[in-house]
């Protein structure tokens, strides 16, 4: 795919982000059912068999797509907040994709430090792990969820259950601090 034509979809896909998440609702949903088919597939293949296992690449592929366009997007309104957040909660490949949304959000940074914070919070390895990377990508901006992080890593690493979380808890508040340590040193030049 050419750059241009990159950029354009990522465009097209940015000015309506809810569409785009019932499209990957619909291309996940026609996927698993290609899937079940396959599955059930025996003895000597058909070529209604080998139709039904491109069929599944092709939704496969779109479904990458979609995903890839929607991780691409830059800015998000801050009307979409209550979308994102009730994505962020239901189960599906798109589950990441709305956490780290949330972190490009237009609202102040604070605040998107915080709705990560309680995805970081809850416990749920997946959701954690988004809402982390998304946290690293705000740098500075996470500085002032940076003590209830460590706390978390801290309360993560004294529970076996979450024990495995507290290193990249650890390592998120880390970046944090080494990123607001560069910004103030670059302000006081």
């Amino acid at each position: 795919m050419k750059l241009a034509d990159r950029d354009a979809t990522v465009a097209l896909v940015a000015s309506n982000i809810p569409a785009a998440f019932e499209c990957v609702d619909n291309l996940e949903s026609e996927q698993n059912n290609a899937l079940a088919k396959i599955e059930k597939q025996g003895g000597v293949r058909t070529r209604d068999d080998e139709q039904i296992e491109n069929e599944h690449l092709v939704l496969l592929n779109s479904t990458n797509d979609l995903l890839s366009a929607l991780r691409d997007i830059q800015h998000v309104p801050a009307g979409l907040e209550p979308f994102l957040a009730m994505r962020a909660t239901r189960k599906g490949i798109a589950r990441t994709i709305a956490i780290s949304l949330i972190g490009k959000l237009d609202i102040p940074g604070d605040k998107r430090g915080s709705l990560l914070l309680s995805y970081v919070a809850h416990g749920d390895e997946e959701a954690a792990i988004s809402a982390l990377q998304a946290l690293d990508r705000l740098g500075a901006q996470a500085e002032p969820v940076l003590d209830e992080l460590k706390r978390l890593g801290r309360e993560y690493w004294s529970n076996p259950a979450t024990a495995s979380l507290s290193r990249s808890v650890d390592q998120t508040a880390a970046e944090i601090e080494k990123k607001a340590r560069n910004d103030a040193s670059r302000a006081r030049e």
